[in-house]
């Protein structure tokens, strides 16, 4: 998971789902489950935020679903720690 700051808004969500994660009602059910996971982390989720989820691994098409929630805020919470800054917004434009 990469993770990107930015000085605000909602947090927004990427997938990445490869084909060899399986055939494409497979790789379908994996971004399904991850959608559902990022909805409802929402609450929990700071503000300004951009996170890229690559998938690597088929299991989170069976997983519980509880335990695939565990693993991506475990996740983001060290990617959050290594993002860095969000860069400040510009201060304006010099007219002459």
């Amino acid at each position: 998971m990469r993770v990107y700051r930015h000085p605000s808004g909602p947090p927004r969500l990427g997938l990445a789902v490869g084909r060899r994660m399986g055939n494409a009602p497979r790789r379908n059910r994996i971004k399904r489950r991850l959608r559902e996971v990022f909805r409802l982390s929402l609450p929990d989720l700071p503000r300004g935020v951009d996170m890229v989820v690559t998938a690597r691994d088929s299991t989170a098409a069976t997983c519980r679903f509880a335990l695939l929630q565990e693993d991506f805020l475990a996740t983001l919470g060290r990617a959050l720690q290594r993002a860095p800054a969000p860069a400040p917004p510009p201060s304006g434009l010099d007219h002459d």
